[in-house]
C-alpha cells in the first residue's frame, strides 16, 4: 500500500511460441499467473497458469464464447447443514438432498483435498483455458479432488445437461453469522451461433 492505493511492485511478460506438436513451454513463472492465448482463427482466451504442469491449455471447443463467471458455493451452513449446489433455473444454492454438487468436508485454505459428491456423476479433465468436451466415460459419483490441480469437473445434472466447474482456482467463505463455504466457478452454456 502506498498513499492509501495498492501498489503493484511486479509485472512481468513471457512470450511463447508452440512447436509443431502445439507444445510451448513458459519458464520462470508458477501457477497463478494470467495466459493470454492467441491461436489463429479463435478470438484471444485469458486463463491462467497452473500450479501443475505439464497441462493442456483448450482452445475453441464446444464453449468457446460461453460465460465464465457464474459461481457456485457448496458446503455447511450456519444451522451446520450441508448445503450443495444446483445448477438448473440460473444456479442456486439448496439443502442437500436437492443439490447436484456437495461438498462433504468444510473446506480450508490448509486441505486443498475435497471429498465431492454429485448424485448424477461427475468426471475430471485436467487443463486450462475453455472446457474442452465432455467426458463419455468415467463418471463417479464420490471423489476427492485436489483443488489445485487445474481442470474441469464436468457434472452431470437432474435434467441430463452437464456443466464443467473449473477446479485449480477456489475461494472459501466463513460468514460472520456462521457456515463455511467453498466457492468455484462454473460455465454457461455458450450463445447460439
Amino acid at each position: 500500500m502506498r498513499d492509501g492505493g495498492l501498489v503493484w511492485d511486479k509485472d512481468y511478460s513471457y512470450r511463447a511460441a508452440t512447436s509443431e506438436d502445439g507444445k510451448f513451454r513458459v519458464k520462470g513463472v508458477d501457477g497463478g499467473h494470467r495466459l493470454a492465448v492467441r491461436a489463429p482463427g479463435y478470438p484471444v482466451m485469458q486463463t491462467s497458469l497452473c500450479s501443475r504442469f505439464p497441462m493442456t491449455v483448450y482452445v475453441g471447443g464446444p464453449y468457446d464464447g460461453g460465460d465464465f463467471g457464474k459461481l457456485l458455493s457448496v458446503g455447511v451452513n450456519a444451522a451446520g447443514a450441508r448445503v450443495g449446489w444446483r445448477f438448473g433455473r440460473g444456479g442456486v444454492q439448496v439443502p442437500e438432498a436437492d443439490a447436484e454438487l456437495i461438498a462433504l468436508a468444510p473446506g480450508s485454505m490448509d486441505q486443498a483435498m475435497m471429498p465431492l459428491r454429485a448424485p448424477f456423476g461427475m468426471a475430471f479433465r485436467s487443463g486450462t483455458g475453455n472446457p474442452p468436451q465432455e467426458p463419455r466415460s468415467g463418471y463417479q459419483t464420490d471423489r476427492t479432488l485436489d483443488l489445485l490441480d487445474c481442470g474441469w469437473l464436468f457434472v452431470r445434472t437432474r435434467d441430463a445437461g452437464t456443466v464443467p466447474v473449473r477446479i485449480g482456482s477456489f475461494g472459501l467463505d466463513e460468514p460472520i453469522g456462521g457456515g463455511r463455504y467453498l466457492m468455484l466457478t462454473y460455465a454457461a452454456a455458450p450463445p447460439p451461433r
